[in-house]
Formats: structure tokens, C-alpha cells, sequence
């Protein structure tokens, strides 16, 4: 039977808190879109014995003679796996489709244009009035910088509605 406690780097008499502290900061480095190689497998077992360590200390809590079952049918572990699988796949379909969309948005979305130029023109004129000392266009292109971040706000919207 593997050891979900040492898969995590915790001890056995870990908290609920510490298995989710623990989970979390292993699959941001574990999870196949994030580290960069082909860690599916480590990610998958990590959910794993997450799931498990979950699982096994809510059935404590809420036994009232504090007794567990800490063994696992194979079923269960088998959804497990499968639910973490599913999860590392997602998350790849999900970015593709919305780099997709964003570069639809950037070629053919006129508020997406007007958005990117009027942010930069901004930045350009902001730049411009520090080194002249102009008081003027440090604050005429801080509003084009607004405009252009209210309008890429508005765009990224869309986006994210378009992806799902």
C-alpha cells in the first residue's frame, strides 16, 4: 500500500490544512502545463494521494467513535486516477482554446486594436511628457492608458465567454 503521507512530504498526524497546503503547492509543480515535461504520472499520484488523505480524514471527523477505514477500494482509486487524469488534460484543451481565441481577438476585434494602440500611445505619450517635462502628456497618456486597459478589460471578457 503506498504511502499518500510521504508522496505529499507530510507527517502522519497531518491536518486537513496541511494535506490542502501541501497538495496545492505540489501540483503547481507537478501539474504537465506547468512544469514543462511529462509529469502526468507524478501529478496523477499526487491527486491521488490527496483525495485519499482527504477522504480517510473527513471520515474521522465525522465518525463519532474516531475510528477510520484507511483502506481504499480499488474502484475508488481507479475514479481518482481518472478524475486527475481528466484534470491534467483539461486544463491543455482549456488554454489552447483560449490562445485560440485571443488570437482571433488580436487580428479581427477592432476594440482589441484600438485597445492595444491606445494603451501603447499612452505608455509612448506618458514617456514623452516625463522626459520633456511636460505635465500635460504625462497625464494625457495616463488616460489613453486607461482607455486602452478598460478596453482590453471589455475584450478579455469576451474571450473567456467565447472559450467556454
Amino acid at each position: 500500500m503506498k504511502d499518500y503521507y510521504k508522496i505529499l512530504g507530510l507527517h502522519h498526524n497531518a491536518t486537513a490544512n496541511e494535506v490542502r497546503k501541501a497538495f496545492r503547492k505540489l501540483a503547481r509543480e507537478k501539474h504537465p502545463d506547468k512544469s514543462g515535461k511529462d509529469t502526468t504520472q507524478d501529478f496523477i499520484e499526487i491527486y491521488e494521494a490527496y483525495q485519499v488523505l482527504i477522504n480517510n480524514l473527513e471520515l474521522k471527523v465525522s465518525n463519532s467513535k474516531g475510528q477510520s477505514n484507511d483502506k481504499v477500494s480499488s474502484d475508488t482509486l481507479s475514479d481518482i486516477r481518472q478524475t486527475a487524469l481528466g484534470y491534467a488534460k483539461d486544463y491543455t484543451k482549456f488554454n489552447r482554446k483560449i490562445l485560440f481565441w485571443i488570437i482571433v481577438y488580436l487580428f479581427l476585434d477592432k476594440e482589441t486594436i484600438a485597445g492595444t494602440a491606445c494603451f501603447f500611445f499612452g505608455i509612448w505619450t506618458m514617456i514623452s511628457g516625463i522626459i520633456n517635462l511636460d505635465f500635460v502628456f504625462v497625464l494625457i497618456g495616463i488616460m489613453l492608458i486607461g482607455v486602452g486597459s478598460i478596453l482590453a478589460r471589455y475584450v478579455l471578457k469576451e474571450i473567456l465567454e467565447n472559450a467556454r
